[in-house]
């Protein structure tokens, strides 16, 4: 026998009452093969909607612990990028510091030459027998 519905499945979904309820009303008229495999199905439909619900909050969780990764992932950035801020200033500074330091090392390599001429005019140098003596300034 062949399960015959007079109404839409708007209708049915919108009438009062669990589709369930109305099913099994529907059934009651049916042979009992056919109403059994209707309530196989029926138990079948709703592991399945159980199924889905359950994947759908498993998805869902998903998404939520992702979207709290993302926010880590951002916050990390904006760290990493105020390090390589502080390291792009850090070696400015070291390479302004260099630079200083090399004007110094040029600024007293010229005093000390003005320092030995102004020695050897003072002090002229006469005959000198043998290797030149250092003379060391400290």
């Amino acid at each position: 026998t062949a399960l015959t519905i007079h109404a839409t499945p708007t209708e049915v979904l919108s009438s009062p009452g669990s589709v369930e309820e109305r099913a099994l009303e529907e059934m009651s008229h049916l042979e009992p093969e056919s109403s059994g495999r209707i309530a196989e199905l029926m138990r079948e439909r709703n592991a399945w909607r159980d199924r889905v619900q359950a994947e759908t909050e498993a998805v869902q969780a998903a998404k939520q612990a992702w979207y709290a990764d993302q926010a880590c992932v951002r916050d990390a950035l904006k760290v990493l990028s105020t390090e390589e801020e502080r390291v792009l200033q850090i070696e400015k500074a070291t390479r302004e510091e260099q630079l200083e330091c090399q004007k110094l090392e040029l600024h007293l390599e010229a005093q000390r030459i003005r320092l030995v001429k102004e020695l050897r005019r003072i002090y002229p140098v006469t005959k000198v027998e043998g290797p030149p003596k250092v003379c060391k300034i400290r």
